[in-house]
């Protein structure tokens, strides 16, 4: 353990806050998954529920009502229930002895450990629900008409097609958020550069980049984002943000992390330091001083787990 001033910026509360000012930012998937739901143990019970409302066997008819009376009841399927296990995944990072002895220069190294960990920590976590997602997700019909490296892409035609596949009766879910890897991403911004509306009777832009990361395809009626790891070259993932179809859950131990379901964390915007509020991923933070070399420790490791609820509220498409 350092001793002296640099104690107080290696204990949890200041570690994971310091960490947040990174993670948030960069979780992408953080805002497409429901919850996070904090479990007060590893283990936890989830509905699954695919069910087609208009075609459920169960389902009846709203039977006549009079004022006055009792509402009648009608029936409808009842949603499976799963069991899952919360899992950790982190790594640990080590500053040497003759940084973190001296103060100032102490001081500053280990702001910079916590700035790379959060960025790695996003990047695994995002990794982690993406790969659940994929695992879990429906598979839509909609056939693109060629990759959209091609000449004869047609990049704004193949997501409305999927927005087609994806709106099925029954079910309430509509594309609203699509997601590809960087070549995609970046095959459909120059398809859009050399589309202008009038190509569809319409003077408006086709496309509208709402950031560098991010844009709002208007004749789909679909924002695209761009994901830089964990996707292949080809696929689209198409989701409905207003009805989310997988879930985090989280589990904080109060030894090595914070507990509640919210983190307040210090951030600079507009050159002003701020208090930002952020779900808790359920981050973890301990720190030891090596034996043989004496350096300082740092581990990071977040325990969640993301299942999919509702596989058609989540489609994937390849051949882009």
């Amino acid at each position: 353990m350092v001793s002296g001033t640099l104690d107080k910026y290696l204990q949890p509360g200041v570690a994971i806050r310091k960490i947040y000012e990174k993670v948030e930012p960069n979780l992408i998937w953080g805002q497409f998954t429901e919850g996070p739901i904090q479990e007060d143990r590893a283990s936890f019970i989830y509905l699954y529920d695919d069910s087609n409302i208009s075609s459920d066997s169960k389902k009846q008819t709203a039977p006549r009502f009079n004022v006055g009376a009792d509402l009648p009841r009608i029936d409808f399927g009842v949603p499976s229930t799963d069991t899952a296990l919360t899992e950790a995944k982190g790594f640990e990072l080590a500053i040497p002895r003759k940084i973190v002895r001296d103060g100032i220069a102490g001081e500053a190294a280990i702001n910079r450990y916590y700035k790379k960990a959060g960025f790695v920590l996003a990047e695994q976590l995002n990794t982690s629900i993406l790969a659940a997602i994929m695992a879990g997700d429906g598979a839509a019909t909609g056939t693109p008409t060629a990759v959209w490296s091609d000449a004869t892409a047609t990049p704004v035609t193949d997501i409305m097609e999927f927005a087609k596949a994806m709106d099925i009766e029954g079910y309430p879910y509509r594309l609203t958020d699509g997601f590809v890897n960087k070549d995609g991403f970046y095959e459909l911004k120059e398809y859009l550069n050399f589309l202008d509306g009038t190509q569809f009777n319409d003077q408006r832009p086709v496309g509208k980049m709402i950031n560098r990361d991010t844009i709002y395809v208007k004749q789909a009626d679909c924002t695209v984002h761009k994901v830089m790891s964990g996707m292949t070259d080809g696929d689209f993932i198409g989701l409905d943000i207003n009805n989310l179809g997988a879930e985090m859950h989280t589990y904080s131990d109060p030894a090595f992390a914070l507990t509640g379901a919210n983190i307040s964390y210090p951030t600079i915007e507009d050159g002003k330091k701020v208090m930002k509020t952020a779900p808790n991923l359920g981050i973890h933070f301990y720190t030891y001083m090596e034996d043989d070399t004496k350096a300082t420790i740092l581990q990071f490791w977040f325990e969640n787990k993301t299942v999919v609820t509702q596989s058609l509220a989540l489609q994937q498409n390849t051949g882009i």
